[in-house]
Protein backbone atom coordinates (compact mmCIF):
# COMPACT_ATOMS: atom_id res chain seq x y z
CA UNK A 1 0.00 0.00 0.00
CA UNK A 2 1.15 3.56 -0.66
CA UNK A 3 2.51 5.22 2.46
CA UNK A 4 2.20 9.00 2.10
CA UNK A 5 -1.39 9.97 2.90
CA UNK A 6 -0.80 13.60 3.93
CA UNK A 7 -2.41 14.95 0.76
CA UNK A 8 -5.84 13.55 1.66
CA UNK A 9 -8.20 16.09 3.29
CA UNK A 10 -8.40 14.31 6.68
CA UNK A 11 -8.68 17.39 8.83
CA UNK A 12 -11.72 18.71 6.96
CA UNK A 13 -13.25 15.23 6.98
CA UNK A 14 -12.77 14.77 10.72
CA UNK A 15 -14.24 18.22 11.41
CA UNK A 16 -17.27 17.28 9.32
CA UNK A 17 -17.66 14.00 11.24
CA UNK A 18 -17.45 15.82 14.59
CA UNK A 19 -20.08 18.34 13.49
CA UNK A 20 -22.53 15.65 12.30
CA UNK A 21 -21.72 12.85 14.72
CA UNK A 22 -24.98 12.95 16.71
CA UNK A 23 -27.17 13.03 13.58
CA UNK A 24 -25.21 10.19 12.02
CA UNK A 25 -25.48 8.07 15.18
CA UNK A 26 -29.20 8.71 15.37
CA UNK A 27 -29.74 7.77 11.72
CA UNK A 28 -27.63 4.63 12.07
CA UNK A 29 -30.08 3.45 14.72
CA UNK A 30 -33.14 4.31 12.60
CA UNK A 31 -33.55 1.42 10.16
CA UNK A 32 -35.48 3.46 7.56
CA UNK A 33 -33.04 6.38 7.54
CA UNK A 34 -30.13 3.95 7.43
CA UNK A 35 -31.63 2.11 4.45
CA UNK A 36 -32.41 5.36 2.62
CA UNK A 37 -28.98 6.91 3.23
CA UNK A 38 -27.14 3.69 2.44
CA UNK A 39 -28.80 3.34 -0.97
CA UNK A 40 -28.05 6.87 -2.12
CA UNK A 41 -24.61 6.91 -0.51
CA UNK A 42 -23.70 3.81 -2.50
CA UNK A 43 -25.05 5.41 -5.69
CA UNK A 44 -22.98 8.56 -5.11
CA UNK A 45 -19.92 6.42 -4.40
CA UNK A 46 -20.27 4.40 -7.62
CA UNK A 47 -20.74 7.60 -9.66
CA UNK A 48 -17.57 9.02 -8.09
CA UNK A 49 -15.70 5.87 -9.15
CA UNK A 50 -16.96 6.44 -12.69
CA UNK A 51 -15.79 10.08 -12.64
CA UNK A 52 -12.33 8.93 -11.57
CA UNK A 53 -12.15 6.27 -14.28
CA UNK A 54 -13.34 8.67 -16.99
CA UNK A 55 -11.04 11.48 -15.82
CA UNK A 56 -7.97 9.29 -16.22
CA UNK A 57 -9.40 7.74 -19.40
CA UNK A 58 -9.14 4.30 -17.83
CA UNK A 59 -12.46 3.44 -19.48
CA UNK A 60 -10.52 2.94 -22.73
CA UNK A 61 -9.24 -0.32 -21.21
CA UNK A 62 -12.41 -2.00 -19.94
CA UNK A 63 -10.60 -4.95 -18.38
CA UNK A 64 -8.59 -2.60 -16.21
CA UNK A 65 -11.61 -0.34 -15.53
CA UNK A 66 -13.65 -3.31 -14.29
CA UNK A 67 -10.72 -4.47 -12.16
CA UNK A 68 -10.57 -1.03 -10.53
CA UNK A 69 -14.33 -0.90 -9.96
CA UNK A 70 -14.18 -4.30 -8.27
CA UNK A 71 -11.27 -3.15 -6.12
CA UNK A 72 -12.92 0.15 -5.09
CA UNK A 73 -16.13 -1.71 -4.18
CA UNK A 74 -14.28 -4.45 -2.28
CA UNK A 75 -14.53 -5.02 1.45
CA UNK A 76 -10.76 -4.51 1.75
CA UNK A 77 -10.80 -1.05 0.14
CA UNK A 78 -13.89 0.16 1.99
CA UNK A 79 -12.39 -1.06 5.26
CA UNK A 80 -9.25 0.95 4.42
CA UNK A 81 -11.36 4.10 3.89
CA UNK A 82 -13.33 3.45 7.08
CA UNK A 83 -10.04 3.30 8.98
CA UNK A 84 -8.74 6.49 7.35
CA UNK A 85 -11.97 8.29 8.14
CA UNK A 86 -11.86 6.98 11.75
CA UNK A 87 -15.56 6.11 11.61
CA UNK A 88 -14.99 3.17 13.96
CA UNK A 89 -14.39 5.77 16.71
CA UNK A 90 -18.13 6.41 16.99
CA UNK A 91 -19.90 3.52 15.25
CA UNK A 92 -19.48 -0.11 14.26
CA UNK A 93 -18.04 1.05 10.94
CA UNK A 94 -20.02 -1.34 8.79
CA UNK A 95 -20.30 -0.93 5.03
CA UNK A 96 -23.82 0.45 5.42
CA UNK A 97 -22.51 3.08 7.85
CA UNK A 98 -19.89 4.04 5.29
CA UNK A 99 -22.54 4.59 2.63
CA UNK A 100 -24.80 6.50 5.04
CA UNK A 101 -21.86 8.76 5.91
CA UNK A 102 -21.11 9.33 2.20
CA UNK A 103 -24.75 10.25 1.64
CA UNK A 104 -24.49 12.92 4.34
CA UNK A 105 -21.14 14.15 3.12
CA UNK A 106 -22.34 14.50 -0.47
CA UNK A 107 -25.53 16.26 0.61
CA UNK A 108 -23.84 18.74 2.97
CA UNK A 109 -20.37 19.19 1.47
CA UNK A 110 -20.18 17.80 -2.06
CA UNK A 111 -16.80 19.42 -2.67
CA UNK A 112 -15.23 17.59 0.30
CA UNK A 113 -17.02 14.38 -0.73
CA UNK A 114 -15.55 14.51 -4.22
CA UNK A 115 -12.12 15.68 -3.09
CA UNK A 116 -11.73 12.94 -0.48
CA UNK A 117 -12.84 10.12 -2.76
CA UNK A 118 -10.98 11.28 -5.87
CA UNK A 119 -7.74 11.70 -3.94
CA UNK A 120 -8.24 8.34 -2.21
CA UNK A 121 -8.85 6.62 -5.55
CA UNK A 122 -5.77 8.31 -6.99
CA UNK A 123 -3.67 7.28 -4.01
CA UNK A 124 -4.72 3.63 -3.95
CA UNK A 125 -5.35 2.79 -7.60
CA UNK A 126 -1.63 2.35 -8.17
CA UNK A 127 -1.83 -0.94 -6.27
CA UNK A 128 -4.01 -2.20 -9.12
CA UNK A 129 -2.24 -0.44 -12.00
CA UNK A 130 -0.72 -2.63 -14.68
CA UNK A 131 3.00 -1.92 -14.86
CA UNK A 132 3.80 -0.31 -18.17
CA UNK A 133 5.45 2.92 -19.16
CA UNK A 134 2.41 4.03 -21.13
CA UNK A 135 0.15 3.95 -18.07
CA UNK A 136 2.47 6.02 -15.86
CA UNK A 137 3.19 8.43 -18.69
CA UNK A 138 -0.49 8.78 -19.64
CA UNK A 139 -1.58 9.27 -16.03
CA UNK A 140 1.16 11.81 -15.34
CA UNK A 141 0.38 13.72 -18.53
CA UNK A 142 -3.35 13.80 -17.73
CA UNK A 143 -2.76 14.94 -14.15
CA UNK A 144 -0.24 17.59 -15.18
CA UNK A 145 -2.67 18.92 -17.77
CA UNK A 146 -5.48 19.04 -15.19
CA UNK A 147 -3.23 20.90 -12.75
CA UNK A 148 -2.06 23.22 -15.56
CA UNK A 149 1.56 22.13 -15.14
CA UNK A 150 3.62 22.45 -18.29
CA UNK A 151 6.51 20.04 -18.38
CA UNK A 152 9.01 18.73 -20.87
CA UNK A 153 11.16 15.65 -21.02
CA UNK A 154 14.82 15.50 -21.88
CA UNK A 155 16.79 12.36 -22.63
CA UNK A 156 19.92 11.18 -24.35
CA UNK A 157 23.36 9.82 -23.63
CA UNK A 158 26.38 11.41 -21.99
CA UNK A 159 29.72 9.72 -21.46
CA UNK A 160 28.26 6.34 -22.45
CA UNK A 161 25.41 6.60 -19.91
CA UNK A 162 21.73 7.19 -20.71
CA UNK A 163 19.73 9.85 -18.89
CA UNK A 164 16.06 10.85 -18.74
CA UNK A 165 14.60 13.84 -16.93
CA UNK A 166 11.39 15.81 -16.58
CA UNK A 167 11.61 19.59 -16.42
CA UNK A 168 8.97 21.98 -15.03
CA UNK A 169 9.53 25.74 -15.34
CA UNK A 170 13.21 25.27 -16.28
CA UNK A 171 13.78 23.18 -13.14
CA UNK A 172 14.59 19.46 -13.24
CA UNK A 173 11.92 17.73 -11.16
CA UNK A 174 12.97 14.11 -11.72
CA UNK A 175 16.17 12.77 -13.26
CA UNK A 176 17.58 9.27 -13.55
CA UNK A 177 20.66 7.81 -15.19
CA UNK A 178 21.22 4.25 -16.32
CA UNK A 179 21.71 1.99 -19.29
CA UNK A 180 18.36 2.13 -21.12
CA UNK A 181 16.32 5.22 -21.97
CA UNK A 182 13.22 3.02 -22.23
CA UNK A 183 13.59 1.79 -18.63
CA UNK A 184 14.52 5.25 -17.40
CA UNK A 185 11.39 6.74 -19.01
CA UNK A 186 9.23 4.28 -17.07
CA UNK A 187 11.01 5.06 -13.78
CA UNK A 188 10.96 8.82 -14.26
CA UNK A 189 7.28 8.97 -15.21
CA UNK A 190 6.43 6.74 -12.25
CA UNK A 191 8.22 9.16 -9.91
CA UNK A 192 6.69 12.19 -11.61
CA UNK A 193 3.25 10.64 -11.14
CA UNK A 194 3.90 10.29 -7.40
CA UNK A 195 4.97 13.95 -7.21
CA UNK A 196 1.77 15.04 -8.98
Amino acid sequence: MPKKLYHLPFQQLHIFIEQHKSTLRSDMKNSKKLEYGKRFGKAYYVLEIERFICFLKIDKNLDYALKLITYFESEVFIKELLTLMALEDFCEAKREHFYLFLHYLEEYDSKLFSSFLQQSFMHYHTTQTPTSKTDAQTLATTLAKDKKINFSESFGEENGEAYFKIVVDDEVVVERKGKSIKKLRKLVYGEFLKIL
